[in-house]
């Protein structure tokens, strides 16, 4: 491996800015930081250590919004160079300052950021609201009882009064919980069939609207996640349109996949909220296409086989999505509903902005968290080779197209599937 107090000269990449587009040229890094971009990179490299990136697009690292778990190998392999970690993604849950501190850490380590979100409220009950103001202290980007919907109108309100005085914004499942309480998959011809108990598509748009009414009575951001169904892709556009400070996120399962999938009792393909109908696929993939979706995250899940090799009803809901984040995503640019560019903006940009995170930028001084990716490189996902801690991905055996090829936390090159710098 080169000496990492060197510098690293990326030549003859494919650069992919967020904000300005694609270009051409070489990246010069340094301290941790884009040093210099084109003719002034080559003219200042000296000694530094040299990739050819021919074929590869450069470009800011992606920013992963929900996360539950800090599976670093992963991560680094998928190109995420920064991770959201959920409330409930560890044990005791993050619901105080000194969980938050915990959990938070900072340049110079292995692995990807990780940005904790704090809880809503303690202990994830739904009862008595956290400690919101020493979270934020400590570090919290955002709040979120994560996979548990507020089931209390008063509670979520108190809330997100709360979070604006913070300056943080709030993270909302949108899925009415006495409706969706006991279903283990989407209420439609599919469950009919299996004989498994459903979850209607009204759940999510009767929460959305719930809540985002709440946000926009205390005037403080509400970010949604997932949306996974037609119905609550029109209720979140019409808010929109109507000025409420609502956002929303995705994963790729939910425009990839629909509720067939579960065909045979795959528990693989058990997620919370389910995957849903056709129509509903189509309507999130739209949405995402649009902008009415801002930001596409994996909603990593790992899960061992005690968890999922189980009867479905029993198995528990999840998968894991690091690795598949990219391929799957740059499948809406090989389908020519959005550019390069788009798509790293529901990937880094939007991501940022809305949590408050540093613009990614592949601009001189902006922090070298970067990802070099093969846009071309035709692979199959295989659970057993996958980086991940465990196999639990419902995309098994696909074949997919894109591929991180080297990743770059602060500068330091943490993920390097093809050894470019070990013989630049």
């Amino acid at each position: 491996m080169a000496d990492r107090n060197r510098p690293l000269l990326i030549r003859h990449a494919r650069l992919l800015d967020p904000v300005d587009g694609e270009g051409e040229g070489a990246v010069l890094i340094a301290d941790g930081r884009i040093a210099a971009i084109g003719a002034d990179a080559e003219a200042d490299s000296r000694g530094a250590v040299v990739v050819d990136a021919r074929g590869l697009v450069l470009a800011p690292g992606i920013i992963d919004s929900a996360s539950w778990a800090v599976d670093a190998r992963a991560a680094l392999a998928g190109g995420i160079t920064t991770v959201l970690l959920m409330p409930d993604a560890v044990s005791p849950v993050i619901d105080h300052a000194a969980m938050v501190a915990l959990h938070a850490n900072g340049h110079g380590r292995a692995g990807p950021r990780v940005r904790p979100v704090g809880a809503l409220s303690r202990g994830l009950a739904g009862e008595v609201l956290a400690e919101m103001g020493l979270m934020a202290e400590a570090g919290a980007v955002a709040f979120s009882d994560g996979r548990r919907a507020v089931r209390s109108a008063r509670l979520m309100r108190r809330a997100l009064i709360y979070a604006r005085r913070f300056g943080r914004p709030v993270i909302a499942l949108p899925q009415e919980p006495e409706l969706a309480e006991g279903g283990v998959m989407h209420e439609g011809e599919m469950a009919a069939v299996l004989g498994l108990p459903g979850i209607p598509a009204e759940a999510e748009c009767i929460q959305i609207e719930r809540d985002a009414r709440l946000a926009a009575a205390a005037g403080q951001p509400l970010h949604l996640f997932p949306v996974t169904t037609a119905e609550g892709v029109r209720s979140l556009s019409r808010l929109q349109a109507e000025g409420a400070p609502v956002t929303a996120g995705t994963t790729p399962a939910y425009f990839h996949l629909n509720d067939m999938a579960v065909g045979d009792y795959r528990t693989f393909a058990r997620l919370d909220p389910p995957l849903r109908g056709e129509d509903d696929r189509l309507a999130v993939r739209a949405a995402v296409a649009d902008g009415t979706i801002a930001i596409i995250a994996s909603a990593h899940t790992p899960l061992g086989e005690d968890d999922k090799r189980l009867p479905f009803e029993e198995a528990a809901a999840g998968a894991i999505g690091y690795e598949t984040l990219l391929p799957l995503s740059l499948v809406l640019v090989r389908d020519g509903l959005i550019d390069l560019a788009a798509l790293w903006r529901r990937l880094t940009t939007n991501p940022a902005r809305i949590f408050g995170l540093p613009a990614p930028r592949l601009a001189p001084g902006a922090a070298a968290d970067l990802v070099l990716f093969d846009p071309d490189e035709p692979w199959r996902v295989s659970a057993e080779t996958l980086a991940s801690e465990t196999d639990n991905t419902p995309f098994d055996g696909l074949p997919v197209t894109g591929r991180a090829v080297l990743t770059l936390v602060g500068g330091r090159v943490q993920f390097d599937r093809r050894g470019l710098v070990a013989t630049g």
